[in-house]
Order: structure tokens, then C-alpha cells, then sequence
């Protein structure tokens, strides 16, 4: 049975891969960690009670030795925001594989993509949206505005595209790269690629209503030139937002924030 370490577990894309690995009954042994930034991300400590679970910080690298010591994983599943440090790559140095979900908009795993580690993959994924995917972003904020009807601005070209990915297709491609461990490098972008603007269309026709959204119009739409990988996705734009809204309209305690 594979051991498997996983950080930031408490995050969207985290929560949902443990969630499916225990559902399915998979061949392996979970463990993971995660420092809980806000009360709401507690629940998936409780969801996934199935697992070793930790209340520790990646860049707490003393804390973090003695978990993998004790826990031994064969993967390191890092999901975490966090910076590379000379600490973080001299604990990553002993473990037999450390892969790396990455993309290309977030400085910290940028950081980490640049150490130097020879049992090290990344995959990299585009923007996620699906079931639970009620994190900061542009599309949260499109749906949040069109259920409270509050106009928004998003800092963004209506014409700007962008590679969007249903959660359930980025579990496939995460498994796909604990599976493969001989893979070093894979950007699982598929062929969903949408603007702004098409994207707000596509949930106003969900919602029914007009969503009051105020777009930069002066910045350049810049020209995505990612390599695209043979990814096949089985899940629509519309039915990922179709679910992330019904799932925001029963849970809308999480915009209560502001």
C-alpha cells in the first residue's frame, strides 16, 4: 500500500482529492496537514476523518520532519501555497517522490518549481472550478454577485482568456501523476479555454439573471501560449458552474465575510 502526504489538505482541490481517494476505497494510505487559515476550511478536517490529519505549516520545517518521520510517505503531494526554502528542499531531498501541483499564476509554487530535486514532478493546472470551489477568485465573485445582485469589479479584459478545469478532472490528472512517477513535467490544460465575458454569459444563463460585473477594459488581453498536453476532459464548463452555484446558494454563509 502507497503512503501518501498531502499539505494544505484543507484546500478546495485538496479536500476534494482526499475526499475521492477515500470513496473509492484506493489502495493507499493518506496522511496530510494543513494550518487552517479560516473556521470555514475546519469542516473537511471532520469530512475526511479517515485519514492521519495534522494541524501543521509547511514552513514549519521542524514540525514537518517529525511528521514524515513518522508518517514515512512514499509521496509528497504538495498543494500548498507556500515558498521554497533551503529547509523545505533539504526535507523534500529524502522523501522517494515529492510532486508538486503547481500553475503558472502563483509566485510561491513558482519558487518551488525551481528547486533542485531529483525525485521531484509537477503538474500543472489551470484555473478550477466544480463542486466546493468557493476559494478567492473571478468566478466566486461572478457567482457571488449574481446571488446577491451586488455589482462587482473584477481587474480583468472581458476578452481575456483563460484555461478553466472541473476539480474532478484535476483529481484525475493528480492521480495520473502519483501513478506515473517516471512523469517529471505535465500541464494538464486540456482544451477549455473561455474569457471573462463568455463566462459570465454562461452563469447568467444558469442563474437566470443579469450579473452586474465592471471589467478593466484598458488592460491587454494577453495571449495565452501554454503547451498543451493530450488531457481529456469529461466535465464541461457549464456543469462545473452549474454545481458551484447550486453548492454557493446552499452554503452562502462562506461570502458572510464581508
Amino acid at each position: 500500500m502507497k503512503k501518501i502526504l498531502i499539505s494544505a489538505s484543507c484546500s478546495a482541490l485538496a479536500s476534494n482529492f482526499i475526499r475521492n481517494l477515500l470513496y473509492e476505497g484506493a489502495n493507499y494510505r493518506v496522511s496530510s496537514f494543513d494550518m487552517i487559515t479560516h473556521d470555514k476550511y475546519m469542516k473537511n478536517v471532520y469530512i475526511n476523518k479517515n485519514n492521519n490529519f495534522y494541524f501543521a505549516d509547511i514552513n514549519d520545517t521542524h514540525i514537518l520532519s517529525k511528521i514524515i518521520a513518522f508518517e514515512k510517505p512514499d509521496v509528497f503531494l504538495d498543494f500548498a501555497h507556500s515558498p521554497a526554502s533551503i529547509e523545505l528542499e533539504k526535507i523534500l531531498a529524502g522523501i522517494e517522490k515529492y510532486i508538486l501541483v503547481s500553475n503558472y499564476y502563483d509566485d510561491g509554487k513558482k519558487s518551488k518549481e525551481q528547486m533542485d530535486l531529483p525525485n521531484k514532478s509537477i503538474l500543472r493546472l489551470p484555473k478550477l472550478y466544480g463542486p466546493r470551489q468557493f476559494m478567492p477568485a473571478d468566478i466566486s465573485s461572478m457567482i457571488h454577485a449574481g446571488l446577491s445582485q451586488n455589482s462587482i469589479k473584477i481587474d480583468k479584459n472581458p476578452m481575456q482568456d483563460e484555461y478553466w478545469m472541473h476539480i474532478f478532472d484535476a483529481i484525475k490528472n493528480v492521480k495520473f501523476m502519483i501513478e506515473n512517477p517516471n512523469v517529471k513535467e505535465f500541464n494538464a490544460y486540456g482544451k477549455q479555454c473561455f474569457n471573462y465575458l463568455e463566462v459570465q454569459q454562461k452563469i447568467s444563463k444558469i442563474m437566470k439573471r443579469d450579473i452586474p460585473i465592471v471589467y478593466d477594459s484598458t488592460l491587454t488581453s494577453a495571449p495565452r501560449d501554454l503547451i498543451l498536453e493530450a488531457c481529456q476532459q469529461e466535465f464541461p464548463l457549464h456543469d462545473g458552474l452549474d454545481q458551484t452555484i447550486e453548492w454557493c446558494q446552499d452554503n452562502q454563509w462562506v461570502f458572510n465575510e464581508k
